[in-house]
């Protein structure tokens, strides 16, 4: 029994896998779930915007996140390739992001990047680049 005297229904289980958390990420976004997306986010986690500003802190990126989810935004994963290594987990994928709010549907072809590492038990993501990382940065 949890000393902290927490019901254990209703904490969610560990994810034992980067995928995982990309997995529930887009699951969320599809649902408008920004709760559940922010407890996907490391404390410290840095978000690179389309114009490749970073904000950084679990705050401010669920607030953007918000407006994703205001937008309408849609995530198809079409493809993503992991790179493990210890606790660390980079990941680049292919997505498709289409925002349903606009009076003319947008869609986007995008190659994020993803950083994720092991916090709190759980894998979690460090950095969030929906649109990449541009050269130059």
């Amino acid at each position: 029994m949890p000393s902290s005297g927490t019901i254990v229904d209703e904490v969610e289980p560990a994810l034992e896998r980067p995928e995982e958390v990309i997995d529930r990420l887009i699951a969320a976004l599809g649902r408008g779930d920004n709760a559940g997306i922010t407890r996907l986010l490391c404390r410290d986690v840095c978000f690179l915007t389309q114009d490749a500003t970073a904000v950084y802190g679990r705050d401010r990126v669920s607030s953007l996140i918000a407006q994703l989810i205001a937008a309408g935004v849609d995530v198809r994963s079409l493809a993503h390739h992991t790179l493990q290594i210890g606790s660390l987990a980079l990941v680049s994928a292919r997505w498709k992001l289409s925002f349903r709010a606009r009076d003319e549907p947008l869609v986007q072809a995008t190659e994020p990047t993803l950083v994720l590492v092991v916090r709190e038990g759980s894998w979690k993501l460090l950095l969030l680049a929906p649109w990449g990382w541009p050269l130059g940065c």
